[in-house]
C-alpha cells in the first residue's frame, strides 16, 4: 500500500501532458491575439469616428479641414501630443493613436482627413474627406502582420499599397482595403 503512494507519473505520463497542452496552447494563442488585434482596432475605429464627425462640423463652419485636435470641439484622450514631420497633429494614448492630416480638399497629394490606429501600428482606420460629398474609408494593414492583413481582407477591398501616417512619420509598407462608410 505503501509503495502504491508513493508512486509518481511516469516520465512518458508528463510528457504526454506537456504535449497536450502545447497544442491547445498552439491552437489558442493565435485565436488570442486576433482578438486582442481585433478590439485594438474597434477601439481605433471607436476614436476615428468621433474625430470625423467633429472634422466634418468644422469643415461646414469654416470651409477647411481641422488641422489640429485644439480646433476641434472634442478633446482628444489624455496622452502624448506630437507634431509628426508632415505637419499632421497627432496624439496617442495607450495602444491607439490617432492623427488629423492635412491637405487640400480636392487637391493632389495628401488628402485631409483622419487616421487612428494601434500604437504597434498594425492596424489602423484611414478616413479621407474630399469635400461633402465624398469620402473613402480604408483599413491599412503592415504587410507582414498576417492577422492584421487577415482583418482588413475580411473587412473591405484590395485598393493599394501605400504609406501609414503615424506619429513618428509616414511608415512604408501598407496596404489598403477600401471599406464602406460608418
Amino acid at each position: 500500500m505503501k509503495d502504491a503512494l508513493k508512486r509518481g507519473f511516469s516520465l512518458i505520463e508528463l510528457l504526454v501532458v506537456v504535449l497536450i497542452i502545447g497544442i491547445l496552447a498552439g491552437i489558442a494563442l493565435p485565436r488570442y491575439q486576433r482578438a486582442v488585434l481585433e478590439s485594438r482596432y474597434s477601439k481605433s475605429k471607436t476614436l476615428a469616428s468621433a474625430y470625423i464627425k467633429a472634422g466634418k462640423l468644422y469643415y461646414m463652419q469654416r470651409g477647411l479641414w481641422p488641422s489640429s485636435f485644439n480646433s476641434l470641439i472634442i478633446t482628444p484622450p489624455k496622452g502624448l501630443k506630437t507634431l509628426t514631420p508632415n505637419g499632421s497633429d497627432c496624439v496617442s494614448s495607450g495602444d491607439t493613436y490617432c492623427c488629423l492630416t492635412t491637405g487640400v480638399v480636392g487637391g493632389g497629394g495628401q488628402s485631409p482627413g483622419v487616421v487612428c490606429g494601434t500604437t504597434d501600428y498594425a492596424i489602423a482606420l484611414r478616413y479621407e474627406f474630399y469635400g461633402t460629398q465624398s469620402e473613402i474609408y480604408s483599413c491599412v494593414a503592415k504587410n507582414d502582420d498576417e492577422t492584421a492583413v487577415e482583418i482588413c481582407g475580411e473587412e473591405g477591398t484590395f485598393s493599394s499599397n501605400s504609406n501609414l501616417v503615424t506619429p513618428e512619420g509616414h511608415k512604408t509598407g501598407y496596404s489598403f482595403y477600401r471599406v464602406s462608410g460608418s
